[in-house]
């Protein structure tokens, strides 16, 4: 293996920035939609509260159990962790997406873990292919 091919580093396209740059804003967006639209709200909070049976109690419970449990910071750490070890655009995209609705979603402080450790996976080489032909 040469020194070259040793060196070459993790890096995105163009394409691929874009992807991931909208990706995280569509996320970013949509977790503020959650958290202002159907987390805070007091009479939707009652109402959920007294028994309500609708879709917007429905996504609030379910958005509600996943923050309690650690749901989006476990999967923003366990991807970025993988993409140290083996750097890939699906994880940084799965990493950044779960990140943002972690950061906006109470999960903060464990979140913030995972997003701290994404610049090390362009600090990696790229990864060889599982299978090259031989030359």
């Amino acid at each position: 293996m040469s020194f070259e091919r040793a060196t070459r580093r993790f890096t995105l396209k163009r394409g691929q920035t874009i992807f991931l740059v909208i990706a995280t804003l569509l996320a970013l967006a949509a977790a503020f939609f959650l958290r202002y639209g159907l987390v805070e709200p007091r009479e939707l909070t009652l109402a959920c509260d007294a028994g309500a049976e609708s879709l917007q109690c429905l996504i609030r419970r379910v958005t509600v159990g996943i923050f309690l449990w650690f749901g989006f910071a476990i999967v923003t750490v366990a991807a970025a962790l993988l993409g140290v070890l083996r750097p890939s655009f699906l994880l940084l995209l799965i990493a950044c997406v779960f990140g943002a609705f972690g950061l906006v979603l109470y999960n903060t402080t464990s979140t913030a873990i995972g997003v701290s450790l994404l610049p090390l996976m362009f600090a990696r080489p790229r990864p060889e292919p599982d299978f090259a032909p031989e030359r």
